[in-house]
């Protein structure tokens, strides 16, 4: 907080006056002029591309009568206040879309426009904003499997193909753009992944490795991924030990030490915004948006780009201290239920039914319940807390409810159902912890359901019982800007959920799945239509996502871990490990024949400055891609990697897919045995490297590399491919293309180190 206020003071002092804003950004063109390329949200309205007059490519013919150009534009805004009005002359281009068309035709006729500039500062978020680092920064991993130095085999191969150069060039690219592009709040393991990419398969497992606690200790575990990914400092603490629930009265007591001490450091944490409800339903609004579009954009984007400057002054390391102190052990006296019943008070009437135990209103919570053994009913938006001794219950949200909420439920197959506002599970504006100790239990909701955290905290623990998780959009272990987690500890479990779910974190956000055991099946093809309109395709964005809002606000780390289990992942578009936006991605499977299915980017993939891993460490498994961009495929200036560590897999993908990599990325797949089958379409796979016109022409060092792609598969059994690569063989792979350097697919390379024949069966 004091660093953020000594930032703006600085800023103020410097310059006192604000900063005029248009909202255009031009790109001048030789021997053409001062091309439209982006439209931000603001005087005109923007929505990237495109906006109610001016549209990507359209010529800007002056402004105030002066001849358009970069220069002109921002020497206009240097020299006016906002209020004032610029008079833009233009003429529409003749074809519009995402790209610059080789030949540029623009119509005859003139067209004019008066803008009022506003000013700047209502229209930033974090992004290009002056980097404030968290407390506790880990230091970035150093490659192992990928060294490029030494005597290993990559190495080896480098040196052989002479990719060692092109390779560090690209790096030096990837730094820069780093440096370049900063964002107030970027996570120091986004930024790590950006500047060492070839680390990337070490960092994703020091992103997972605390999941290894969850087996005793899940409360412990989130509080511990959360502050190592979210750059906070986790103060050591044993936890409280053992809290004896002896009659009623206890579990009352219980539940007030727990809500009542976490909710000091929520406050501590959130500030201003804790137990806000108009400022919660603004942050809900601003990032529900996001299954509109990606961009800022619309008649709410102040309002959201407000929510992402308060976003940046959330104290980290006491919203990991208000998640470490839900550490005990709840020991109930197993005849608690025999207790004598005390008459429901008039004012829970209708919001309880069932077998009751004891209530008691706690000052700054709220209403606590002690349920009994029976089959219980509760409406968790005007209740905060309940023990719950036994039956079938089922616990309800019937609006918004924000600060502390907590569940404690020792047994039954018991039913969470989510409103249209938010789900069990949601800690919106404060936290909300569910603790379910068995059972088959179903957490079914729409938005915000089970484990999310939006300003917030929404952590649900189950140790035992085949569950079932349903949600739509920010469910199933999601956060931006806090934390939610789910971690499932015993049985064949169901994840269902529609889009930014399972596993994602948005901006300076950690969204995690954690299961233990179990066979598992994890399904995010929902109703969110194709980002590319491909019939009968989903987007997804789920299963182990790190996403940004594009141009304000970058991206946090999503996580999705089974350490156990024959398990089943399928989504559409944009899933299962991967980065959008200076977001990080990981999926991690320990054990298992594990199957995963999806479509245009996905298996370790990422897009525009972002990173995704996919690490499957052992079993016979299977990749099935669709489309494009899948399998160690990253786009735009990101990296991305697929490794499998055991077994005999099978991998079916399309174009640009199977460790490639466009647009100045890198892309891996990496398999480290097995008799393993590959199958793809297209040049651009399977070590292969697509063009790199988006950034070729930039200024140096960024400008003027090339992306790199590998295929690496380091076992020894019998491989098959279904291109013209050969088992035992290596190979460097591109072609120059002297009148386009930008068009050139350079570089990539193809390691395969089994024995030259066929395998005994093909899969």
């Amino acid at each position: 907080m004091l660093a953020a206020l000594t930032l703006v003071l600085v800023a103020f002092i410097a310059d006192p006056r604000p900063t005029s804003y248009l909202g255009l950004t031009v790109r001048d063109v030789a021997n053409v002029g001062c091309l439209v390329s982006w439209i931000d949200p603001g005087p005109l309205d923007g929505r990237g591309i495109e906006s109610p007059t001016l549209a990507r490519p359209d010529l800007l013919v002056s402004i105030d009568g002066k001849g358009a150009s970069t220069s002109a534009i921002n020497q206009w805004l240097a020299q006016h206040s906002p209020g004032a009005t610029a008079k833009l002359r233009y003429r529409r281009a003749l074809t519009h879309g995402p790209s610059f068309p080789e030949t540029l035709q623009h119509e005859a006729e003139v067209l004019e426009l008066d803008v009022t500039a506003s000013d700047a500062e209502l229209w930033r978020g974090t992004f290009k904003q002056a980097q404030l680092l968290g407390s506790s920064i880990a230091p970035p991993p150093v490659p192992t499997l990928l060294a490029p130095d030494g005597d290993g085999v990559f190495a080896a191969a480098l040196k052989e193909h002479d990719l060692r150069q092109p390779l560090e060039k690209l790096i030096t690219a990837q730094r820069a753009v780093s440096a370049a592009q900063t964002d107030a709040r970027r996570l120091s393991r986004v930024s790590a992944a950006l500047e060492h990419p070839l680390a990337l398969p070490e960092l994703a497992r020091a992103v997972a490795a605390p999941t290894a606690l969850a087996v005793s200790r899940p409360a412990r575990a989130v509080a511990t991924l959360a502050a190592e990914n979210l750059d906070a400092t986790l103060v050591p603490f044993d936890g409280q030990g053992s809290v004896p629930v002896s009659d009623p009265q206890g579990g009352i007591f219980a539940l007030d030490f727990f809500l009542n001490e976490a909710r000091l450091k929520m406050i501590e944490a959130l500030g201003d915004t804790y137990a806000n409800e108009a400022f919660a339903r603004d942050a809900i609004r601003s990032v529900r948006a996001m299954r509109t579009s990606l961009l800022v954009e619309g008649p709410n984007a102040a309002t959201t780009l407000k929510v992402i400057r308060r976003g940046a002054a959330i104290d980290m390391d006491a919203l990991v201290a208000a998640i470490a102190f839900l550490e005990a052990d709840i020991n109930v006296a197993t005849n608690i239920g025999a207790t004598e019943r005390e008459p429901l008070r008039d004012e829970l009437k209708g919001l309880v039914e069932g077998d009751v135990l004891t209530t008691e209103f706690i000052p700054d919570v709220g209403w606590a319940v002690v349920g009994g053994p029976g089959p219980n009913r509760y409406d968790m938006t005007k209740i905060a807390a309940v023990l719950d001794v036994g039956g079938d219950d089922t616990y309800t949200m019937s609006g918004l409810a924000v600060g502390m909420r907590g569940i404690i439920d020792l047994s039954g197959d018991d039913r969470y159902e989510g409103g249209a506002e938010q789900g069990i599970g949601a800690g919106v504006c404060g936290l909300f912890f569910v603790l379910d100790l068995a059972g088959n239990d179903a957490y079914v909701g729409q938005a915000l359901n089970a484990g999310v955290g939006v300003f917030g905290v929404g952590v649900v623990i189950d140790r035992g019982g085949n569950d079932s998780y349903v949600g739509s959009e920010w469910s199933l272990g999601a956060a931006c800007w806090g934390v939610g987690a789910i971690v499932d500890v015993n049985g064949n479990d169901e994840f269902r959920s529609d889009y930014l779910s399972q596993g994602c974190g948005g901006p300076r956000g950690f969204g995690a799945i954690v299961d233990i055991a179990g066979d598992d099946r994890y399904d995010a093809q929902g109703a969110r239509a194709s980002v590319y309109d491909t019939p009968g395709v989903s987007a997804s964005f789920s299963q182990g996502m790190g996403i940004g809002m594009r141009r304000f606000a970058a991206g946090g780390v999503g996580l999705l871990t089974d350490l156990n289990g024959n398990d089943r992942y399928e989504a559409g578009e944009f899933a299962q490990g991967g980065g959008y936006f200076f977001g990080l991605g990981v999926l991690v499977d320990k054990s298992g024949n594990d199957r995963y299915w999806g479509n245009r980017y996905g298996q370790g993939f990422a897009a525009h400055q972002a990173a995704g891993a996919l690490i499957d460490d052992a079993g016979d498994d299977t990749y099935v891609g669709m489309t494009a961009a899948s399998q160690g495929a990253a786009w735009d200036q990101s990296i991305a990697v697929l490794y499998d560590g055991a077994g005999s897999d099978s991998y079916q993908a399309d174009g640009l897919s199977q460790g490639s990599a466009a647009q100045q990325a890198l892309g891996f797949l990496i398999d480290m045995d097995g008799d393993d089958r590959y199958v793809a379409s297209g040049d651009i796979a399977q070590g292969a490297s697509g063009t790199n016109e988006y950034h070729f022409d930039e200024a140096p060092p960024i400008g003027g590399v090339f992306s790199f792609s590998a295929l690496l598969d380091f076992g020894t059994g019998c491989d098959h491919w279904s291109t013209v690569r050969r088992a035992g063989a290596t190979m460097s792979t591109g072609r120059p293309n002297a009148n386009k350097p930008a068009m050139s697919t350079l570089h990539g390379l193809f390691l395969d180190a089994s024995q030259a024949r066929e395998p005994a069966v093909n899969r």
